[in-house]
């Protein structure tokens, strides 16, 4: 990347300084969700925007035993049907922030698409957010890893949180 190129970036993202530091940029979708504080939801305030919940991850069904689903063979239609309106969105986000980028005019709307470009590439590196674990306990997946819980020594989070 160019030093042009790092410092327009730079420069989009400090327009939500005050709010959310150019420093939470990787995190920031997660932060905007937050309806209150904890270990996930560390944002001095807590925005409560909810619509952003399940696009950031691709919700593949992956049967956790191994077995095959509802006995098919192994096919694209199987694999994914059970699932329609459930694979959560991130891809299609991706496609349209890249959309956004060539069209638009306004600083905030760069600065919320590359927000949230920035966080869903990083998303889809997570093994949790790209296959939805199907078993006896999350027959429909488990939403990019976000139904697992653990017991670490603080609270229970989610796995991710981990």
């Amino acid at each position: 990347m160019t030093p042009e190129d790092r410092a327009t970036i730079e420069s989009v993202l400090m327009h939500w300084e005050d709010e959310f530091l150019s420093t939470t940029t990787t995190i920031w979708p997660d932060l905007i969700r937050c309806n209150k504080l904890s270990t996930l939801c560390s944002a001095a305030t807590t925005p409560s925007l909810t619509m952003m919940e399940v696009w950031h991850y691709v919700n593949l069904p992956m049967n956790i035993n191994g077995s095959k689903w509802h006995d098919d063979e192994i096919g694209l239609d199987s694999f994914t049907a059970p699932f329609k309106g459930s694979l959560g969105v991130a891809a299609d986000i991706l496609d349209k922030a890249m959309a956004t980028f060539k069209t638009v005019t306004l600083i905030w709307a760069a600065n919320l698409e590359l927000r949230n470009l920035v966080h869903i590439v990083g998303d889809l590196h997570q093994p949790l957010h790209t296959v939805g674990g199907v078993s006896n306990t999350n027959p429909n997946g488990n939403q990019g890893g976000n139904l697992y819980k653990f017991a670490p020594l603080c609270a229970r989070e989610p796995a991710r949180a981990l």
